[in-house]
């Protein structure tokens, strides 16, 4: 879960939840992010997306990412750290223009320094590029830019820190700011609007604010889906190693679904005589009356 900061111009609720963080360590070498937020590249075999494991990627690069983040939610930051390089991907509905697909990235000169890293993200998003991606900070510190930096740090600082991901050489983390409603909640909200006969207020009571309703509102997608992925991770992935530790919201994930269902199903003892054969003329076969010598399969 991506926690609202405590204190910021709006002063979201303390302790709520914005949205999700997805982070994971990489075995193999990771591409720089600008290629992996490529558009439209495909890198099937193609040695101009790298040598050795680069260039043997099948699909298109990056399409999964990028569809999901939008899918999702229409702000997503992309973080990867590659021993002590920092990089940063941005994937918003509101860089988005009838000219073209934007994805902007960017890698930081700081390496593992956080201090350093907060004085470049100043620089580079409260000055360079104040105006374009670095509206996508200011909403994501909730109307504060300093805020969204501030956040932005704490995501790295996790990523570079020895009790957080600081011992893997590669990691990553992609940050999805609040969750878009799904199908159901889409139809839950669809049930509660034709019985709502306050039209014009939120919620039918005065003291509710309606940024406080998008915070709520923001909360509780993000922990429905968590909640939704929980369930359906262990249904649809059978098979996931053991020593693979995975965890949603903080709980873990136990990838073994359909095999007790499978045990339930074939849990049965039959006792097989090995004196008399099977045939039309012994009637109690499967259940032998004389168990002397017989045993259970």
């Amino acid at each position: 879960a991506d926690l609202a900061p405590t204190t910021s111009t709006a002063a979201p609720v303390e302790k709520s939840i914005t949205g999700i963080v997805i982070t994971n360590n990489s075995y193999r070498p990771i591409k720089p992010m600008e290629r992996i937020l490529e558009a439209y590249s495909s890198a099937k075999g193609r040695t101009e997306h790298g040598e050795g494991v680069f260039a043997e990627t099948i699909g298109e690069n990056g399409v999964g990412l990028k569809q999901g983040c939008a899918v999702l939610t229409d702000l997503s930051f992309v973080m990867m750290r590659d021993g002590t390089k920092l990089s940063m991907g941005i994937i918003a509905a509101g860089l988005q223009s009838r000219e073209g697909v934007r994805l902007p990235s960017f890698e930081f000169e700081s390496e593992d320094n956080e201090e350093e890293l907060r004085k470049e993200m100043i620089h580079v998003f409260g000055v360079k590029y104040r105006d374009t991606v670095g509206e996508c900070v200011k909403a994501y510190g909730n109307g504060s830019p300093s805020v969204g930096i501030a956040r932005l740090v704490r995501h790295f600082r996790v990523l570079m820190q020895a009790d957080g991901w600081g011992d893997e050489e590669r990691v990553f983390r992609v940050v999805l700011h609040g969750i878009k409603k799904n199908s159901k909640a889409a139809d839950d909200d669809d049930d509660d609007d034709d019985n709502d006969d306050d039209e014009g207020e939120v919620g039918g009571d005065d003291s509710v604010t309606a940024n406080e309703t998008v915070e709520a509102l923001a909360h509780s997608r993000a922990v429905e889906l968590m909640e939704e992925v929980r369930k359906e991770l262990p249904r649809h992935y059978i098979h996931v190693p053991s020593d693979f530790r995975v965890t949603v919201d903080g709980r873990s994930i136990d990838f073994e679904f359909w095999q007790r269902r499978l045990v339930e199903m074939t849990d049965f003892f039959q006792y097989i005589d090995p004196n008399t054969p099977v045939s039309s003329q012994k009637q109690d076969w499967k259940y032998p009356k004389d168990r002397k010598g017989a045993y259970p399969l």
